[in-house]
């Protein structure tokens, strides 16, 4: 029992000792594509003048809605085209 016991305590040492600089490197590029941006007062910046241009969308002319509505359009379109390339179909996914 003490053997098994022994066995037991060296293999968890040697577990942590080999995942030791894994979980430093992991830790370290998670702390830093997890946290917040750098740069938090340009993002404040930006989001307050976008809140703040958002009334103004109501005075677009038509000709502009219509364009950003194309745009729109074909940004959706593309999304499309490149799931069905993915999935191999037009129809649906692939059950079996």
């Amino acid at each position: 029992m003490a053997l098994a016991v022994k066995k037991l305590v060296d293999n968890g040492f040697r577990l942590a000792n080999f995942a030791k600089p894994h979980w430093e490197v992991f830790w370290g590029h998670a702390r830093r594509e997890l946290g917040p941006p750098s740069d938090l007062v340009a993002v404040q910046k930006e989001a307050k003048a976008l809140i703040a241009k958002a009334p103004t969308a109501m005075n677009t002319p038509v000709r502009r809605a219509a364009q950003n509505g194309l745009v729109a359009a074909e940004i959706a379109m593309w999304f499309y085209v490149g799931e069905i390339i993915a999935k191999g179909q037009v129809i649906a996914y692939p059950t079996k």
